[in-house]
């Protein structure tokens, strides 16, 4: 009777002791977004699969994700549906339908970065981007951006930005990562 009391009892205090113990944990990449909210990328940076910029929150794969395959239209008219006010702009909507009419638009999207929310457990919000030049020779970027409002359903919504193109706007994925790996004190796993 008292071996199996000492058992329980060194149970409980094993209990307590980790408890307290990932209680006290900092995480090691951490993103303060300012006005008291924080993101941790330490799990998908732990996985080998994420780097994490400790500046944005922002996760970017080692590996690409591609763009999700979905009817071309569908997907068109929702994101110029949702996107600017294209009577202020008239010539990115142009750029805009000049790029869905590429029979592969899709697969000139590049995945560059996922961010991390306070407010939601795991991803929220995969972008992609790509660079076009329209007949005027006039280079844009487009940005096309799945905000995950509800993991638990997969509900998605797409929404769409373009800006005009100019070099230090854009990072190439290495440089991303560079960015990140440079952004944190502690060292993240380079091999990829």
């Amino acid at each position: 009777m008292i071996a199996i009391k000492k058992k329980y009892a060194v149970v409980f205090m094993s209990l307590i002791v980790v408890g307290i113990s990932s209680f006290l944990h900092e995480d090691d990449y951490v993103a303060d977004l300012g006005l008291g909210m924080t993101v941790s990328g330490d799990k998908y940076v732990d996985s080998g699969n994420w780097v994490f910029n400790c500046h944005n929150g922002d996760l970017i794969k080692k590996d690409d994700i591609l763009f999700p395959d979905f009817d071309g239209n569908d997907l068109m008219n929702h994101l110029l549906a949702k996107s600017y006010d294209f009577s202020r702009n008239l010539s990115k909507k142009s750029v805009l339908n000049g790029f869905f009419q590429l029979s592969d638009w899709q697969g000139r999207l590049e995945y560059s970065t996922s961010k991390l929310s306070p407010y939601s457990i795991g991803i929220s919000r995969n972008t992609w981007t790509t660079r076009f030049v329209n007949d005027n020779k006039e280079e844009y970027l487009i940005y096309v951006i799945n905000d995950r409002l509800d993991k638990l359903n997969e509900i998605n919504e797409w929404s769409l930005l373009v800006s005009d193109y100019s070099p230090e706007k854009i990072y190439q994925k290495g440089e991303l990562i560079n960015l990140a790996i440079s952004s944190c004190d502690k060292e993240q796993i380079l091999d990829y």
